[in-house]
Formats: C-alpha cells, structure tokens, sequence
C-alpha cells in the first residue's frame, strides 16, 4: 500500500484516500484547479489560518477549518493583583510602624521589600486566549499571549475562514 501526505494537515494517509482520516479534507484529485488552491487569511509565521487549516507552528498543531465550528477570544485577568495590593498595604503599614520606632528597625526592610513585591504584582499584565469550539462541541485553548491586537487578528481570520467555507 502506497502512502502519501495529506495536503492540508501533512499526515500520512494512503494514497487511494479520498478523504484524510486525521483533518476530515477531501483530498481526492479534482479536476477544478479552484477547488485545489488554498486561501491564506493570516500568516505571521507562528499561527497560519488558510480557508481548509488553522495551524499553530509553535506548538506544531494543525485543526480542520471542517470541524471548527467557533472560535473566542477570552481574557485571563491577573490573579495576582489583590495579593499585590494587600502587600503594598501590609509593607507600607510595616514600613510606617518602623518610622516610629514602634517595632524594630528591622522591619523597615521587610516593608519595603512587601512595596516592592506588591508593585510588581500588580504590574503583571493580563492574558489572552484563543479558543476553538470543534463540531463536536470540544472547547480547546489554542494560543496565549499578552498581546490582545495579534489574537483579535487571528480570531477575526479564523471567522472569516469560517464565512468563506460556507
């Protein structure tokens, strides 16, 4: 038996398949050259979204724009900050009590040590996620970052894909 790889997802399949057993792309030879090209809606080098795939190649994961049935974009708020907060209080606190000479100078540096770790907490900034719905109803994360005007592309291209594949 004669292997090949898929056009579309790049996996070994037999070369008598009509349809990829990994993507779900008809991968027959057609006769209409419009049906063989590949529309490309965002490529940044990292992520690809094309009319028939949706590729990450960070994380070399590549989905079937068939069986993406919805894509998000959510935000991963900093958990961190409530914390940063209670620890720019306690030091500010710990550092004022060492000023008056309330409690051993000491403490003065842990108090400044608390400020410190406090901003920097605080300071952290939020996350971004792009999620797929599969056909199937499977919710997938497919990308993090910080930084929210790269995803809203990918997830505005992976709609349009969407659109366009009908």
């Amino acid at each position: 038996m004669e292997i090949k790889k898929c056009p579309f997802c790049s996996e070994e399949i037999l070369s008598t398949a009509k349809k990829c057993k990994h993507c779900g792309e008809m991968v027959e030879e057609t006769s209409n050259p419009v049906a063989k090209q590949e529309k490309e809606f965002f490529n940044d080098g990292n992520v690809l979204v094309t009319n028939t795939r949706f590729v990450n190649k960070m994380y070399n994961k590549t989905y079937s724009m068939a069986n993406i049935s919805a894509v998000a974009l959510h935000r991963l708020k900093n958990d961190y900050k409530k914390l940063g907060i209670i620890l720019i209080i306690s030091g500010i606190f710990l550092f004022s009590m060492a000023m008056r000479q309330s409690i051993s100078q000491e403490h003065w540096i842990t108090g400044i040590a608390a400020i410190i770790v406090g901003i920097l907490l605080c300071l952290i900034k939020d996350k971004y996620v792009v999620r797929l719905t599969s056909t199937s109803g499977v919710e997938e994360e497919f990308f993090i970052s910080k930084d929210k005007k790269i995803l809203q592309e990918i997830v505005d291209s992976v709609n349009e894909a969407i659109i366009h594949r009908g």
